[in-house]
């Protein structure tokens, strides 16, 4: 089957925001599609797979990042990529969302070793500056991290911000990626506010990060 660029690079895109592996890897192999290829908005595969957790990061009883309405006992997204979920316009409860977007946000550390293996590149990036391994750290899954950063993705690569994913990971309260990132990170590294690591943990009331990273720090 061939496919247009256009196509191939909403086509790949598509079935990474989905979590369909069998798809991600039909496509690539079958159709022959480059890893990196863009959609129509300009991003790669990898970008929207990493995206898609952070867009819907799961955060207590809330979906973070996603703008949600009450309907009824029930949620739906009303927000621009609500084609992501199941439907656009049905009301799903709470519970049957939750459970749908940790299946799939869990499968993505499978998409991201597929589309890297095939090529894509680790550590790009959209206008904002975040790279994958910036969502990564958003999300609380350090297994998506280990594999990007086993391809070769930089955990020292800032925002536009300034920020590194340590920072991000710190911020939103994920220790167990904090402590994947602490030996592997520029723990010096400031933000454009000026915030080290430490400071961003001192700012977010965590001292048992902080005494992860001093322990760090002072190894």
């Amino acid at each position: 089957m061939v496919l247009s660029q256009m196509d191939a690079g909403k086509a790949l895109t598509a079935a990474a925001a989905n979590g369909s592996t069998s798809e991600v890897q039909r496509i690539l192999m079958e159709c022959r599609v480059p890893a990196d290829t863009l959609n129509e908005f300009g991003r790669t595969a990898l970008q929207v797979g990493t995206r898609t957790q952070r867009r819907f990061s799961v955060r207590g009883q809330r979906l973070d990042q996603c703008r949600l309405r009450v309907c009824s006992n029930n949620i739906r997204s009303v927000g621009r990529e609500s084609s992501l979920l199941p439907t656009r316009h049905g009301c799903f409860g709470l519970a049957s969302v939750m459970n749908a977007l940790r299946v799939m946000m869990m499968g993505n550390s499978k998409i991201a070793g597929l589309l890297l293996e095939k090529g894509a590149d680790p550590n790009v990036q959209d206008n904002h500056g975040i790279a994958p391994v910036h969502d990564a750290a958003r999300t609380g899954f350090p297994d998506t991290l280990r594999v990007l950063v086993e391809y070769g993705a930089s955990v020292n690569l800032p925002d536009h911000s300034g920020a590194l994913p340590i920072h991000i990971a710190i911020r939103e309260g994920h220790r167990d990626v904090v402590e994947f990132l602490a030996p592997l990170s520029d723990l010096k590294h400031a933000n454009l506010s000026g915030q080290t690591a430490i400071d961003v943990a001192r700012a977010s009331c965590a001292p048992d990060i902080m005494d992860l990273l001093f322990a760090h720090i002072h190894s």
